[in-house]
């Protein structure tokens, strides 16, 4: 094959020097150069690239080009001349053009020029493949990188970098094994350990289910016996999830066991936003918004509050089809939904799987209420009292639904209904034995009904399943949950479970303790219906000995909430500093006034300054004690009388004898037994019950309840 002459190969020279010059050349241009290089295949090049005589190439810029035989148009050329000016040669263009102009250059000159332009741009190439800037990712090392072996193509590449001793690896790992197993991926696992560790990071055992897996259980083997073991599990955000049945106390295994879980709730959950002002949406917090459903005779209702934060709200429900809207009263005369169709006061929701979808409720204020504030500490006076008794009847009514027909104990009881909020505040069946103590106790000295409000989260279930009877027949809440039905028929009490889902967005607790702490403080705002007026919180572990009727009907002063002082209240170091004189205080037992603390909005300031304060692991040691005294100064507190809370560990024994409550608080100073200080304190003249005797009443209860004509299953 024929080489081009030297000219032709000058010509081709000065068109490319042209090319990086001009940066936009002309048809012209482009059509005599197509013509030149499609005129022959092939060409000596003053370059010596090592290029088969017989192999159709062409040079850009001083790189290669293999054709592989594939014909070339004036339009690839407009492509190919275009993208080279833009991405290479134009900034040296840029960088010459002063110095010469090319139409008077001489052949030769022309030459060198484009010569040099091409060791430029190859300079500047290999400037360009250097990393500057340090990846954010390490490289993947083989010596501490792991690459699943794929036998096909697969079109997800999924690169992990973990630590492997991290809470987030366990969840990882889980997931990349499904990840590869069933969409065939790619995975290349990076570990990424931590130059040092204080202590060992991992305290506990993980495993990961999914919905594709053969079984529906997962397995713990060959764990070792010697710590007490807890178990807990993490569903998914949308999953209201509790224990059905467990052979052993699954917060002390050390040994064998086994426990079953179900779906009780699916979440309906999402955003309210208040488009009043269309331009400057907000977030309507403290709206009352209800969730209801009919099915013949059965009315199914649930109520909640939006928050501050994102507009958020959540409700539970069944499968099937409700209806959420606007709570009664100055809520629904205050705002309207924002719907396709105008006179609609509801907004259909349908609860058909376990992966429902974010809700987008939108509110705006009614005609004429544009400048009336949502949240008002002050009574509205707009209100007429007969609407004010109508109001309160109708949320009163609601209340009662779900509960058990009176007993002739209960009925026997006068006054208004005292609510009573508890969880089981420590690990294990000792706990619960001691809330069903502190509940007898509270029914022993109250003469008002009283209704028990229990964190559901954390109460274990029996061996057995109980069916308990309200408007429809369906699976409660088993069994503490075994317990309950006794201390309702032989006491007359009134007992609800309730629960609260931790929103993803609120910086989440890993310990179990302080998860419980988190629950007695952070969600105090939603999780009673709305009409539950006040609470009294009193610990499990504590007994009483006052009738709690002088606890409700106190006058906090216009505070939300009232607290006992610590009685030698923290007076040096951080906590002086902080409270400024004020008292420090505990929250063993606690009275809200949630009419008032709703319309503060205390819920939100609470869980904003928890957010900000756990940030720091080392901050609020004790979360719920720390975090209502850390926000006095914004939630101011009242102060309850010291005798309504007696502890051992900081009052003297002379001030006992005028305790209202006993609470076990631990002492730091002494490792005795949970029980055998129930024993010792709980005795003498001053209970007209020991705590061997009130735990002998309960144990009767429980037993003549079992020998009864009873359902179950």
């Amino acid at each position: 094959m024929s080489k081009k002459p030297e000219a032709d190969v000058l010509t081709h020279a000065r068109l490319f020097l042209q090319l990086h010059l001009d940066a936009a050349p002309n048809d012209k241009i482009l059509t005599k150069l197509n013509e030149w290089l499609t005129s022959t295949p092939s060409f000596s090049h003053p370059f010596s690239f090592k290029v088969d005589p017989h192999d159709h190439v062409i040079y850009v810029n001083g790189r290669p080009l293999d054709l592989a035989a594939s014909p070339l148009s004036a339009e690839h050329f407009d492509v190919l001349v275009v993208h080279e000016a833009s991405t290479r040669s134009k900034a040296v263009s840029k960088a010459y053009v002063a110095q010469f102009k090319h139409d008077n250059l001489s052949v030769e000159d022309a030459a060198d020029k484009s010569l040099a332009f091409n060791l430029v741009m190859n300079a500047i190439d290999e400037y360009l493949k250097v990393r500057r800037v340090p990846s954010v990712l390490p490289e993947v090392n083989p010596l501490y990188s792991y690459e699943t072996p794929t036998s096909q193509p697969s079109g997800l590449d999924v690169v992990a970098y973990l630590d492997p001793l991290s809470e987030t690896a366990q969840r990882a790992s889980g997931i990349l094994r499904m990840l590869a197993s069933v969409l065939h991926a790619k995975i290349t696992l990076v570990l990424l350990p931590s130059p040092s560790y204080e202590e060992f990071p991992l305290k506990r055992f993980y495993r990961f289910l999914w919905g594709g897996s053969e079984s529906s259980s997962v397995d713990f083997v060959r764990l070792p016996r010697k710590p007490v073991l807890t178990l807990n599990i993490e569903p998914p955000e949308l999953w209201n999830v509790q224990m059905i049945q467990s052979d052993v106390d699954v917060d002390n295994i050390q040994d064998d066991a086994s426990a079953t879980f179900y779906i009780k709730d699916v979440l309906v959950y999402g955003q309210c936003v208040d488009r009043t002002i269309v331009h400057y949406p907000s977030l309507p917090n403290g709206l009352q918004l209800t969730l209801e459903r009919s099915a013949g005779t059965v009315h199914s209702h649930k109520d909640t509050v939006v928050m501050k934060n994102l507009g958020y709200f959540q409700l539970q429900a069944a499968p099937g089809v409700w209806e959420l809207g606007l709570a009664k009263g100055r809520h629904s005369k205050l705002y309207e939904l924002v719907i396709q169709e105008d006179r609609a006061t509801t907004v259909p929701v349908i609860v058909y799987d376990f992966l429902s979808s974010t809700l987008q409720l939108v509110v705006k204020k009614q005609h004429g209420q544009e400048s009336v504030r949502l949240l008002d500490e002050d009574e509205p006076a707009h209100k007429t009292t007969g609407e004010a008794v109508e109001e309160k009847s109708y949320w009163r009514s609601l209340v009662q639904w779900g509960s058990d027909p009176p007993s002739s104990k209960r009925d026997a009881r006068s006054g208004d209904t005292i609510h009573v909020f508890s969880l089981a505040t420590g690990a294990g069946h000792l706990y619960e034995r001691m809330l069903k103590l502190m509940m007898l106790s509270v029914m022993k000295r109250t003469k008002n009904p009283v209704t028990f409000w229990l964190l559901e989260n954390f109460l274990s279930p029996g061996t057995k399943c109980t069916v308990v009877w309200l408007l429809t027949t369906s699976l409660a809440s088993a069994d503490f949950k075994n317990s309950v039905g006794a201390l309702q028929a032989e006491f007359g009490m009134d007992i609800r479970f309730i629960t609260y889902k931790w929103p993803n967005w609120l910086r989440r607790q890993t310990e179990k303790q302080r998860i419980i702490w988190g629950y007695k403080i952070l969600f105090l705002d939603v999780l009673f219906p709305l009409g539950v007026e006040k609470i009294i919180y009193v610990d499990a572990d504590q007994v009483v000995r006052a009738d709690l009727n002088e606890l409700w009907t106190m006058d906090l002063q216009g505070r939300p909430y009232g607290y006992t002082p610590f009685c030698d209240s923290r007076n040096v170091g951080y906590w002086k500093d902080h409270l400024r004189g004020k008292p420090y205080h505990i929250s063993a037992l606690y009275v809200v006034d949630l009419v008032k603390f709703k319309r503060m909005a205390a819920g939100d300031s609470l869980r904003a300054i928890y957010d900000q304060l756990s940030a720091d692991p080392h901050s609020l040691s004790n979360l719920d004690q720390d975090l209502p005294n850390y926000a006095q100064h914004q939630i101011p507190i009242f102060s309850l009388p010291q005798e309504w809370l007696w502890c051992e560990s900081w009052c003297s024994d002379e001030s006992k004898r005028l305790a209202k409550t006993i609470d076990l608080c631990n002492n730091p100073k002494h490792k005795e037994p949970k029980l055998d200080m129930a024993k010792r304190v709980i005795s003498g003249d001053l209970f007209p019950e020991s705590w061997l005797e009130l735990d002998a009443e309960v144990k009767a209860a429980e037993a003549a309840y079992a020998e009864g004509p009873h359902l179950d299953v």
